[in-house]
């Protein structure tokens, strides 16, 4: 185990003895309320991802960590794209693409489209899109008479991300919250989650 983890952790499993009285086994875990013998990793408590974010971590099960990254933050960073001119940006690199899945209409009509990795065929229209990693070549399955019949292009980015802004939110301030509060803050919170009719009298 990594040295920065190892010192983390005895330091938590010092602070759950003073709350409980006890030590736990291995790591009693804030999010599941289980000590079991797993992995363990550094937890950003804000997701790397986004630029200048606080490098603040706590000891977190890996499974864990690993659910919530695929499951939400990896959706959850793309809030970062809102607002932004994106439309070269997102057609020229293949792997945001593949994240936003822009849409590209022509005449109202949406067309389907592809990165050509070799020729395009004659009744496809092929168009060259400036990406960070140099020219992108792209196939929209459109005859290209009919592209050139129109200047009606739009390019259009949608993505939901209510759910996945929700979770990872939530999951931020809690453990926030347990870095800042310790075993104190997230026992006290299973109390309330199990019996909501203490909370006056815990909080009081």
């Amino acid at each position: 185990m990594h040295d920065k983890i190892q010192h983390k952790l005895e330091t938590l499993r010092s602070d759950y003895q003073q709350v409980t009285g006890k030590s736990f086994a291995h790591f009693f875990c804030p999010i599941l309320f289980r000590d079991e013998d797993v992995e363990l990793c550094r937890a950003h408590i804000i997701n790397t991802a986004f630029p200048d974010s606080s490098q603040d971590w706590t000891v977190q099960r890996a499974d864990v960590d690993r659910f919530y990254g695929h499951a939400f933050e990896s959706h959850f960073v793309d809030i970062q794209y809102r607002g932004q001119p994106l439309a070269n940006r997102v057609l020229g690199d293949p792997a945001l693409s593949k994240k936003l899945q822009p849409r590209i209409r022509i005449a109202g009509e949406e067309v389907p489209h592809f990165v050509a990795t070799g020729p395009v065929p004659a009744h496809f229209t092929e168009v060259n899109v400036e990406g960070p990693k140099g020219s992108v070549r792209l196939g929209l399955k459109i005859d290209p008479d009919d592209a050139a019949n129109t200047s009606q292009w739009q390019i259009e980015i949608e993505k939901d991300i209510r759910l996945a802004a929700l979770a990872s939110t939530l999951k931020a301030a809690h453990l926030t919250m347990f870095e800042m509060l310790g075993y104190r803050y997230c026992l006290i919170r299973r109390r309330l989650l199990s019996r909501p009719e203490c909370a006056w009298r815990v909080l009081s």
